[in-house]
């Protein structure tokens, strides 16, 4: 038996997929009709959506900057953010809509909101899931309380009711001496443990 190198082997597999890639690639490409320089815009869904992006985004941000913890405020303001977002994006920058200069909404503020608020909806994530971050010194007291509860699905304990993974054994008895029982294995799970 020979023993081959895999190694030149996938190197010219790949050069040659590379190779065809660029040989049937199109010798220009075109993503859309070139639009005639009188076209005009529309701003039909842009600035709804661009101000709705930007509302969640700050009901995202004002909690976890505050430092609020409750699950509660990071599914109701970003919901009402979004909202009330959307709602000013269909009055400030839709088409026919009233601008405070006295004109009509303008295509290029709401493409621009919605460019905005794309581009500021990873970084809101991203500072939202670090001020939010799990620190398990913030809750040891509470981990020591499951634990002293029992090993239990449901523990509970003078400081709360707690769920956690069950405590499981595996024995093996022995045979009875008298021949009534023969030796066997038992799973034994627990499923409510506490101190009361």
């Amino acid at each position: 038996m020979i023993a081959t190198n895999p190694k030149p082997v996938r190197w010219l597999l790949s050069t040659c997929f590379a190779v065809a890639l660029v040989a049937t690639a199109p010798a220009v490409g075109f993503a859309q009709d070139a639009a005639s320089p009188t076209a005009e815009l529309s701003a039909s869904p842009e600035g709804m959506i661009g101000l709705g992006l930007i509302g969640a985004e700050i009901g995202m941000l004002v909690p976890a900057i505050a430092g609020v913890s409750d699950t509660w405020a990071y599914l109701v303001f970003p919901t009402i953010g979004a909202a009330g977002g959307a709602v000013a994006g269909i009055f400030l920058l839709q088409d026919g809509s009233p601008t405070p200069a006295g004109g009509v909404g303008s295509p290029e503020l709401a493409v621009a909101a919605f460019a905005v608020g794309l581009t500021g909806l990873i970084p809101a994530l991203v500072v939202t899931m670090a001020a939010t971050a799990y620190d398990p010194e913030d809750d040891a007291d509470l981990a020591q309380a499951a634990r002293e509860a029992g090993p239990g699905l449901v523990r509970v304990s003078p400081k709360g009711t707690f769920v956690a993974a069950p405590g499981v054994q595996v024995r093996t008895t022995k045979a009875d001496p008298l021949g009534v029982r023969d030796a066997r294995r038992e799973l034994s799970v627990s499923v409510v443990s506490g101190r009361f």
